[in-house]
């Protein structure tokens, strides 16, 4: 379902193994998944808490982005949406964000939005 926005999904980085929070309370059997299914699940999971808080990624990324320099790093994206739906849990939004690296990796607006910019019934 994700797998063109998910090119960058690695389990390194930098020689050092990516470490996930436990989920498991939000995606059932989410600590026994492989890295990459760790990423979809926390996106699809981070989608529905999107669309219960009626928060649209082009929001998020125009936060984000102060600079409209259209990237913005991982960690900027996190902040925004920390900022916006303050009640979606912060581990998954880490977890969902690993999709696209580290904190200090940059995302292009249009990865960002291809990735979060879901149409709901």
């Amino acid at each position: 379902m994700f797998t063109d926005a998910f090119v960058t999904v690695k389990g390194w980085f930098g020689g050092k193994k990516q470490q996930f929070s436990n989920l498991d309370p939000i995606i059932p059997g989410y600590q026994l998944m492989s890295p990459r299914s760790k990423c979809d699940s926390a996106v699809s999971a981070l989608l529905k808490e999107m669309h219960k808080n009626k928060l649209q990624a082009n929001n998020i990324f125009s936060m984000a982005d102060t600079s409209r320099a259209g990237r913005v790093t991982v960690k900027k994206l996190s902040s925004s949406i920390v900022k916006l739906a303050p009640k979606i849990d912060k581990n998954l939004i880490s977890d969902a964000l690993k999709s696209f690296g580290e904190d200090s990796v940059e995302v292009e607006e249009s990865t960002f939005l291809t990735t979060f910019n879901m149409q709901f019934d």
